[in-house]
């Protein structure tokens, strides 16, 4: 089964998608920063799902890391905002970060 990196600081939603997933057999590692899940990102990861607010951190680092290291990894970017980023669409500069669904 896929291996799947979830990103979010929010740890009820960390926690709730975490056990969704596990519920259906996926194999998921947890982390609440760029930096630790930059700690537990290695070649057996399928896929990162990663909120775009991360406390202070922004979840455009962690896609551009993942997209230029791991460039097979499907990159998954969930968010409640709706505003833009360099006056470009949240949805379209995920995009042209590297996420493949946003």
């Amino acid at each position: 089964m896929a291996k799947i990196l979830i990103v979010d600081d929010t740890e009820t939603l960390l926690l709730g998608l975490s056990m969704s997933l596990r519920h259906k057999k996926f194999d998921v590692v947890q982390a609440t920063s760029i930096t630790e899940a930059k700690q537990k990102f290695d070649e057996s990861v399928d896929v990162l799902l990663t909120d775009f607010e991360l406390g202070n951190e922004g979840g455009f680092e962690l896609i551009t890391f993942a997209h230029e290291k791991y460039p097979r990894v499907k990159i998954v970017l969930m968010s409640g905002a709706t505003h833009d980023v360099y006056n470009v669409p949240l949805g379209r500069a995920a995009q042209l970060a590297g996420a493949n669904i946003f």
